[in-house]
Parts: structure tokens; sequence; C-alpha cells
């Protein structure tokens, strides 16, 4: 269902007092409707928009298009009445809200709860899914009446560690999603194996570095691992540093990731090293 005339760039109250009480009319007509046909517990109904909004206002009482918003879902099987993601500590100063949370997160937990629990069928249905590690909600944390535990993710919970790196690259840029994925999806392969373990990798945090006349970000990529065995994060640290030429040989010949590898530079003690890269073109 959708419904226009939210995006309030002039007299936002005004425009907003005049919505609000008929979308609440209509969610509340909704809920006892399927309260009387007896299939409220079976029902889950969520409210979103394609983008947030500012938080100043601007010169017209309005606000323009902003990044991270909120959403919220009601049904009867709901674990409702809270505030899920990373609530901000402060409005002060800030322009645009940060996501904190994707789109992704949400919907894991609400297709595990509509039957889809395969993890290659939760793959399909939410192609970007992998990219965000444990940060997705399974169905035990958004819905009553199911199994116990803070998530069922098969990969959450066990030990986590982040590796470091620094990419110059010969544009100004960052990582997209598939470049992300690609990258993941080697260092999983390689550690995976390495320790027998499941291991969940996510790029949580990609920023732009001084660094002269070069183009650089600093990326951090971090994996989970579920696995019976004391010392796996140290299993995969030198795992990933023995094979660091190897891995590197294969981002260099990737066609997911358009870079070419120009320098590796290994850091000794923690996983951490500098990467030079340059865009073939």
């Amino acid at each position: 269902i959708f419904r226009g005339g939210f995006d309030t760039h002039q007299t936002m109250k005004e425009t907003l007092d005049g919505m609000f009480p008929s979308l609440n009319n209509a969610l509340d007509t909704f809920h006892k409707e399927m309260i009387d046909q007896e299939i409220w517990e079976n029902v889950t109904l969520v409210l979103a928009s394609e983008f947030g909004r500012s938080i100043p206002p601007n010169s017209g009482e309005g606000t323009d298009h902003g990044w991270g918003g909120n959403y919220f879902m009601m049904g009867g099987s709901v674990k409702g009445g809270r505030i899920l993601g990373e609530y901000p500590k402060s409005f002060k100063g800030i322009k645009h809200m940060i996501p904190t949370t994707s789109w992704d997160a949400v919907w894991n937990g609400i297709g595990e709860w509509f039957g889809v629990t395969e993890e290659n069928d939760l793959n399909h249905a939410l192609p970007n899914r992998l990219n965000f590690g444990c940060n997705l909600f399974a169905k035990t944390d958004l819905f009553e009446g199911e199994e116990t535990g803070t998530s069922g993710l098969p990969w959450c919970g066990g030990d986590i560690f982040t590796i470091e790196q620094m990419f110059c690259l010969g544009e100004k840029r960052y990582f997209d999603l598939d470049e992300e994925a690609a990258l993941c999806d080697l260092y999983v392969n390689y550690v995976s194996n390495a320790t027998d373990s499941v291991v969940a990798c996510n790029v949580d945090k990609q920023e732009s570095l001084e660094t002269g006349e070069n183009t650089c970000i600093g990326i951090n990529v971090t994996m989970t691992f579920n696995s019976d065995l004391d010392d796996v994060t140290e299993l995969a640290k030198t795992e990933l540093r023995d094979k660091s030429e190897d891995i590197f040989d294969e981002i260099e010949a990737s066609h997911d990731i358009s870079l070419n590898v120009t320098l590796v530079i290994p850091v000794a003690g923690e996983f951490t090293s500098s990467v030079m890269w340059t865009d073939p073109n």
C-alpha cells in the first residue's frame, strides 16, 4: 500500500497534523478487522519510507531529504513497545541521521518468521544480507512465541576480530556493496577452511584518510566465528597473514572488484596491512 504527501519541504507541522489522523484511523480499522477475522496473530504490518528527513528545518518551515529514518511494525505476534537499533544520544548539531540498522536487518527476521529459514533462500530474498554480519534481527528478536535466544543466526555469538586496512584508489570513492561482498568472500573462503568454522564477514566501516596526493580510504572488515576452537581467531589471523599474497593475487584477478593491487605491506603484530590499489583504467 502506498501513500504519498509526506515529502514535506514546506509547512511540515500543518501537513502532518492533517495526515497522521487518517493514517492512524486506517491502521486502527485494519487492526480491528484482523482481530474480527481471528488472524491478527498471523499478520505483520511494516510501515516504511524510502528515505528519512533532515533534522533541522529549512526556510519553508519544512524539512529536506535525509538519510536514516525510522520505521515501525505491528502485528499480533510482534514483540512490541520497543525501539530497536541505535537511538541517537543527542540531536544537537546533527543535520542528517546516519543509518545504523539496515533494511535487510528487519526483513531478515520477518522472512524467518514467514517461513524462509534456509540460508540460500534468505540470501536470494535479501542479496545484501551477508554484508551486515551479525547486525541482523532474527525472528527471535522480533516475534513472540519463537524459540528462546537473542539470535537465530548460525554464525553469531562466537569470537570476533577486525582487520584494519588502507586502500588507495585511483579516484575519490568508497567500495560499493558488490566489492565489499567480494572482499569478504575471499577472506571467508580462506579462514573457514583453515578453522573449520561457520564465518560471517562484513565491512563495518569506511572512512577517507589524509594521505597527501593519494586518494585513500580506511576499511574495517569484521569476522565472526561459530567454532568450538579456543584459538579460532589466532588461527584465522595466521592464515590471512601467511596467505596475504595469494589473497591479493585473487583480488587482482577478480571481476567483482574493479581495482588492481600494486603494493601489499603486511604489518607485524596485529593483522593490519596497508594496501595500495589503483584503478586499472
